[in-house]
């Protein structure tokens, strides 16, 4: 989104997480790729500093926040549709530097539940929750759980982003 430019540059390859029950559509990009990682995610992995995990059951979304995120030079985006998957995931070693979940998602947890168990397990893990349906209070968030109210803009995203991420560049 934005800079033609910067958005080809950023982008290395490609993929949909995860491949077990949810289907991705291709970027228009011609160098994506899609890689099969060891766990059995297929990973969209932009190469770059900091590692953002978006977990978003809502496909359309998902993939236009992958793609939001994935125009900044420093950033490489991996996605899940659900917490339950986002959990396994981390569980099985993925180590991201922020995950950004939506609230509301079909499965065993939800994104607060993914907040709160990320605070138990990982609580040097920031998390970035958004909703457009509930507005949990600051006493409500698990430590290190900052929220990020939709409709979002892109600018509040990033600014929401810079505050969890310090150094994160902007393209």
């Amino acid at each position: 989104m934005g800079n033609e430019k910067n958005d080809s540059e950023a982008v290395e390859s490609c993929g949909k997480i995860p491949i077990n029950d949810h289907v991705h559509r291709p970027s228009h990009r011609s160098n994506d790729e899609s890689r099969l990682s060891p766990n059995g995610y297929d990973v969209r992995v932009h190469n770059h500093a900091q590692k953002i995990l978006v977990v978003e059951d809502d496909d359309v979304l998902r993939e236009l926040t992958a793609e939001c995120l994935a125009s900044l030079p420093s950033v490489q985006v991996a996605e899940c549709s659900n917490a339950d998957d986002a959990l396994l995931m981390l569980s099985d070693g993925f180590a991201p530097d922020l995950v950004f979940t939506d609230v509301h998602m079909p499965g065993k947890l939800d994104g607060l539940d993914l907040a709160i168990e990320i605070w138990n397990r990982w609580p040097a893990l920031p998390v970035l929750l958004t909703s457009g349906e509930v507005t949990p209070g600051v006493e409500d968030l698990p430590g290190n759980t900052t929220f990020l109210s939709k409709p979002w803009s892109i600018s509040a995203l990033f600014g929401a982003l810079r505050a969890r991420l310090p150094g994160l560049e902007e393209g």
